[in-house]
């Protein structure tokens, strides 16, 4: 009886959620805009606010993108049309540092370890509601639930349309 009224509890907050979530506007980044992209240092991500929209660039190794690889059978949708690493570089990925259901921020976690008795190699999380990304932004399946259960909750993390205008410039289109 108990987990019923919890399971009841938690699809209304869900629901709730999900159908504010809907009435924000659009996360867009002004035509133009730029950034630099800085792989050097011990640093593997930076937070850089544009127009008050937080856009994370982070940059990936090879162990990282063999780890991606391997989450291919965790993640809701691993045939994302972006593609599995999901960026123009594959040492680079470009995210908007919101999470897509609930607008809530994210944080960057460099290193991961376990999730939900899964292992996870690190990317990003929402305090909000407990939601998980892994390095290409791709959001892990979160234990028992399936995305049929909260469809408009669900989702990967934003890519914002942008191409390299010089080795180390991103241009936002």
């Amino acid at each position: 009886m108990k987990r019923a009224v919890l399971f009841a509890t938690m699809s209304f907050l869900v629901a709730a959620c999900a159908e504010t979530a809907s009435e924000f506007p659009a996360l867009e980044i002004p035509s133009g805009s730029t950034v630099e992209v800085e792989c050097s240092g011990d640093r593997k991500a930076r937070l850089h606010h544009i127009s008050n929209i937080p856009v994370y660039i982070v940059c990936r190794d090879e162990a990282d993108l063999q780890n991606l690889a391997l989450l291919n059978v965790q993640v809701f949708d691993a045939e994302d049309p972006v593609g599995k690493y999901r960026s123009e570089r594959l040492s680079v990925f470009v995210a908007i540092g919101v999470s897509p259901g609930s607008r809530c921020s994210i944080e960057f976690i460099p290193t991961g370890g376990k999730w939900r008795d899964q292992k996870w190699f690190g990317g990003f999380y929402s305090a909000c509601n407990g939601e998980t990304y892994d390095l290409a932004g791709r959001q892990i399946q979160p234990g028992p639930y399936s995305p049929n259960d909260f469809p408009k909750y669900l989702g990967n993390l934003i890519v914002p349309k942008y191409r390299y205008v010089a080795e180390n410039i991103i241009e936002f289109l």
